[in-house]
């Protein structure tokens, strides 16, 4: 047995479920909470609000090489900075004329002549193999003498970069299915599972195919509940009626969890509401209508 994180550790959630099935667990989520923690949606979310997940390393929202205008490849590194990655352009038809073109990033600048000879040296072995290793060192050492000692330098202030990204709306769909699916659990306790329709949901998430009955609804527009005053940085889980509400980030869906005439549906006076505070990894329950009642809704 294993504690299972209602919202998961890669978006800072806190709440867990006790001893739920490993193996159960593991197959639940194996092939979508993966890539979603990876996704653009969730590292720019990670990176902005400090969050680390299992490993604990800072979060890279930009992990792929980027574009500018001009076609040069960019890198984001460390905390932000933007690294201009190397780019070659070579005319090497003729060893007595040598072309050899390095845009390098500003922090490189003192490496071009070792940027310079292990590109040359690799680019001669390409174009002319029939070259041996002391006319290949010949070569380079007759380069280098020729570099300049002072190199170009051009700045650009702002630079427009281009990045593209995939984002699989399915594998959000059933994150938000597991949410409702284990934050009913942790409600309810085992007991639910003798709902026809909470059958229903974890066969759908088990299987990975969901009914559009089952499916619930993704980005809520109007968003019901948006007008309840939040804690900072907090998700939002509300077991009302036979469904839950979530709010991940800025991201609303609304899972049905049970049947309409299910002993589980909750009575207003019974709706409860989970905050989970995804920078203190702190979480608080309360009773939904104590709750609004205390912040004069």
């Amino acid at each position: 047995a294993t504690d299972e994180h209602v919202i998961p550790e890669f978006a800072g959630g806190s709440l867990v479920v006790k001893e739920v099935c490993k193996a159960c667990n593991d197959k639940m989520g194996s092939d979508f909470e993966g890539p979603l923690a990876n996704s653009i949606f969730f590292r720019l979310a990670r990176f902005r609000y400090g969050i680390q997940g299992k490993s604990e390393l800072p979060i890279n929202p930009f992990p792929h090489d980027g574009l500018t205008e001009n076609g040069q490849k960019i890198k984001m590194r460390g905390k932000g900075e933007l690294y201009s990655v190397t780019k070659i352009e070579e005319n090497l038809h003729d060893p007595e004329k040598i072309e050899l073109k390095l845009i390098v990033d500003e922090i490189d600048k003192n490496r071009i002549p070792e940027i310079f000879e292990s590109k040359l040296r690799r680019a001669a072995k390409k174009h002319w193999p029939d070259m041996s290793s002391s006319e290949i060192d010949s070569l380079v050492n007759k380069s280098l003498h020729a570099l300049p000692e002072n190199f170009a330098v051009q700045t650009t202030q702002n630079p427009v970069i281009g990045y593209t990204e995939n984002f699989n709306l399915t594998h959000l769909n059933f994150l938000m299915l597991k949410i409702a699916y284990e934050i009913a659990f942790h409600h309810h306790g085992p007991k639910i599972n003798s709902d026809s329709y909470y059958q229903q949901l974890r066969d759908a998430i088990y299987t990975r195919n969901a009914s559009s009955e089952i499916v619930g609804t993704l980005f809520l527009e109007p968003d019901p509940f948006l007008s309840i005053p939040a804690p900072e940085n907090s998700h939002c889980v509300l077991l009302f009626e036979n469904s839950c509400y979530i709010r991940l980030f800025n991201i609303s869906a609304l899972i049905p969890i049970v049947n309409n005439d299910s002993p589980y549906t909750l009575l207003k006076e019974d709706w409860v509401i989970y905050w989970s505070d995804f920078i203190r990894k702190s979480s608080e329950k309360h009773n939904f209508l104590e709750y609004v009642s205390s912040h004069n809704i």
